[in-house]
């Protein structure tokens, strides 16, 4: 049969973690079709994607829970529920 996996053990985002989870998150979606439609030149697309991820886990700490993998970052999560406030550019 096959192995079984202990779930990683997740942490809440502090406030230094931020920066790391945008890079993580970023780099996780980078080819994602979205993400090339949205910032289309290849040599800001990491840069832009940081960015957006960095405000989506500061709204996601604010109105849900933004998780990350200890100590070192190799994994990042965004949980918002259906309930809270709309996302504003101006709350990033």
């Amino acid at each position: 049969m096959g192995t079984s996996r202990m779930p990683p053990q997740l942490e809440q985002v502090r406030r230094t973690k931020r920066a790391a989870a945008g890079d993580v998150l970023s780099c996780a979606f980078h080819h994602d079709l979205l993400a090339a439609y949205l910032f289309p030149s290849d040599t800001r697309q990491p840069e832009a994607l940081a960015w957006l991820f960095r405000c989506l886990s500061l709204y996601g700490q604010h109105y849900g829970a933004m998780l990350l993998t200890p100590p070192t970052v190799r994994g990042a999560a965004i949980w918002v529920p259906s309930e809270a406030p709309r996302p504003l550019s101006e709350r990033c």
